[in-house]
């Protein structure tokens, strides 16, 4: 290791490959700050800057060199966020549900039975689409709020994930927002508000979450859609990596 004392400065970026870039460091450590490659000169080159955490790395990165997150912490991630949905889902769609509260409550009594469904839960009626419909919008509203503040729905934050442009670095614009959480719409008002297509469109969305499974990239559907992947951000620690953004 080279005991030579780097100044603070944009370097090229130790883990970046398909896309060259920049990274900062402020004269101790890298920071998380990069950029696309503007020439700056490169560091020294008989071995990495002391307390590099991302030089050695070998798992899987975005062409900017963050660690993209692998399927199974972007599942159980899911999983909070489905939790943490919940109450939000049930305030909205209660007063659909109350309003309709004598089918409701004949349907419940009988289920032995079999019955209808209640209007409120059946998509072709009026009541449906309100009560449906209410929770596919509350449902877009809570990731694209999310993915705008915070870069990250509740349970990727959790984890210190992030959503990222695959191929730029930097904040999500709504564009990118809009077509992510706008594919995982479609799947859900497919499935809930169009019965005849509800078995495909609900093998598709299954299709979404597995698809990270195989890819190389450890995408889904609608990462490939928007051109995003998810990224694992390691919390800062004092004598790993700096948040200062740079002057």
């Amino acid at each position: 290791m080279s005991d030579v004392q780097v100044p603070a400065g944009w370097y090229a970026d130790p883990v970046s490959s398909n896309v060259p870039m920049e990274r900062h460091w402020d004269g101790h450590t890298w920071t998380r700050h990069v950029r696309p490659a503007e020439g700056v000169p490169r560091g020294p080159v008989d071995g990495p800057y002391p307390g590099a955490p991302f030089a050695t790395s070998t798992a899987l990165t975005t062409p900017y060199g963050e660690t993209v997150a692998g399927w199974p912490v972007r599942a159980v991630a899911a999983f909070i966020d489905g939790l943490a949905l919940l109450p939000l889902l049930v305030v909205v769609g209660l007063p659909s549900v109350l309003a309709d509260g004598d089918n409701v409550k004949t349907w419940w009594n009988s289920l032995s039975d079999r019955n209808e469904n209640p209007p409120v839960f059946d998509p072709s009626t009026g009541r449906g689409v309100v009560f449906y419909g209410s929770l596919i919008l509350v449902t877009a509203a809570f990731h694209a709020l999310f993915l705008h503040r915070r870069q990250a729905t509740p349970g990727k934050l959790a984890f210190n994930l992030r959503v990222r442009r695959r191929q730029t670095p930097g904040p999500l614009p709504w564009s990118t927002i809009a077509a992510r959480v706008g594919v995982l719409t479609a799947f859900t008002a497919g499935y809930y508000l169009v019965p005849p297509v509800a078995l495909a469109v609900g093998a598709l969305a299954l299709l979404d979450v597995l698809w990270p499974l195989w890819d190389k990239n450890n995408q889904a559907l609608h990462d490939k859609v928007a051109g995003t992947s998810v990224v694992l951000v390691p919390p800062a620690r004092p004598d790993q990596v700096s948040d200062t953004l740079p002057a």
